[in-house]
């Protein structure tokens, strides 16, 4: 992402050398709404920081932020801060500042559902193409080909509980030209120059918006969205301001957007080169793959209540056979989906993560291998550390586990403190 050298200093002449004085860092009072985002950046070995933090005035002026400097911080929440400018940027271009102090004004209390009624599913969508002076989005038709397939992998992850509503499409068109709206590709400008183009656009819970790919080349992602706005545990409501953002309508890249609107974050995984990224998980929809057999992994799937801790679900590990049931085809046809372990000790494997200590372990099976996932403490997204084929073994934080033989719709593993003793089991 781009920087930039902040006005940062005076000079003076003193005995005819030049001295520079630094302009000591200004601090400013605001107060402005919280909005947490996720990122989806376009190359897939992308480390580091993914989730950004707009802080915005009732006059429109917008602060950038650490979200780790937030840790207390809700969607939606009216806060008091004192910030200090750093001369750097966020990764979608906004001025970063340093938070010096901060106070919660006043937190959202959801007051308006939509009616559970409405087309059968209250969970809608409000689709908008756009279409600028220079530039256009992709066409409606081809984004209702990718919607249906989002529809359906968001149905099949929630083992058929969930499913998106009915979707009402709109074109906005913008009398200024993408590349210049685009320009630096501040998400913050690119809503304002948007949204007043669309009529009732909040008379559906989820807000989807397609801007051209072409003419938009400042930025270097995919889909930007809002986290955990409209959880699918949760109760509809019109009040969250529920919104997306795409460069690519692709099927994938709407499901994994959708994933954050639901409260999901981002599955890291090894490259390569041994090495922990942010999109490194080859079998998740939240790891950055354009592959349309990928799905949400269990630790995701439990995130978003449909897994829940009952025989033929989520199990806890112990000392024993299970029989795991592949994750994308069904639960309670075998002993769990996965099994859980509490990690206190957990510390998480990605370099900008690894302050976030603690979390769960999750031994799932799919693929055709046993996987091993560490979800964050925090809802801070997940972590692949193993797949594990038939014969093979994990162990760490007091747990071991040993893959006993993998069959088309089922895997059986041995748990227990030792990969020795885990084996016993597999007998």
């Amino acid at each position: 992402m781009k920087s930039f050298l902040a006005a940062c200093c005076t000079t003076a002449m003193v005995s005819g050398f030049r001295v520079i004085k630094k302009r000591k860092p200004k601090d400013i009072s605001v107060v402005c709404k919280y909005l947490l985002m996720d990122v989806l950046l376009e190359k897939e070995e992308a480390d580091g920081d993914t989730e950004a933090v707009e802080c915005t005035t009732e006059d429109g002026r917008t602060f950038g932020i650490d979200p780790a400097e937030l840790p207390d911080a809700e969607q939606d929440d009216i806060l008091s801060l004192v910030l200090r400018e750093t001369g750097e940027q966020t990764i979608l271009n906004d001025d970063k500042y340093h938070v010096v102090s901060y106070d919660l004004v006043s937190r959202s209390n959801e007051t308006t559902s939509l009616a559970e009624s409405e087309s059968g599913n209250s969970y809608t969508l409000l689709v908008v193409d756009t279409v600028f002076s220079d530039e256009r989005s992709a066409s409606r038709r081809s984004i209702q080909k990718e919607l249906q397939r989002t529809r359906n992998l968001v149905t099949k992850g929630s083992y058929n509980e969930f499913g998106l509503g009915a979707a009402t499409f709109q074109r906005a068109t913008v009398s200024k030209r993408i590349a210049d709206v685009a320009r630096e590709c501040k998400v913050s400008n690119l809503r304002t120059a948007i949204e007043p183009n669309i009529a009732s656009i909040k008379a559906q819970m989820y807000r989807m918006m397609f801007i051209p790919r072409s003419g938009s080349g400042d930025c270097d992602w995919l889909g930007v969205a809002k986290q955990g706005c409209g959880q699918p545990s949760r109760k509809p409501s019109l009040t969250r301001d529920c919104w997306s953002m795409y460069r690519s309508e692709m099927a994938w890249v709407q499901s994994h957007e959708l994933g954050h609107n639901f409260g999901i974050r981002h599955a890291g995984g090894f490259n390569g080169k041994g090495v922990m990224i942010e999109y490194g998980d080859p079998q998740a929809i939240m790891g950055n793959k354009n592959n349309p057999t990928l799905t949400y992994s269990a630790a995701a799937r439990a995130q978003m209540g449909f897994l829940t801790a009952r025989s033929g679900e989520l199990v806890r590990a112990s000392s024993r056979k299970t029989r795991l049931s592949d994750i994308r085809n069904g639960k309670r046809t075998a002993d769990a989906v996965a099994l859980t372990h509490a990690c206190g000790s957990c510390v998480p494997k990605q370099d900008s993560k690894k302050n976030n200590v603690g979390g769960e372990l999750f031994i799932s099976f799919g693929y055709s291998k046993v996987m091993v996932h560490l979800r964050r403490a925090n809802n801070q997204g997940t972590e692949q550390w193993a797949a594990l084929g038939a014969g093979q073994s994990w162990s760490g934080h007091g747990l071991s586990v040993h893959v006993c033989s993998i069959g088309s719709s089922v895997g059986v593993v041995g748990t227990a403190g030792t990969i020795s003793n885990a084996k016993f089991f597999c007998r």
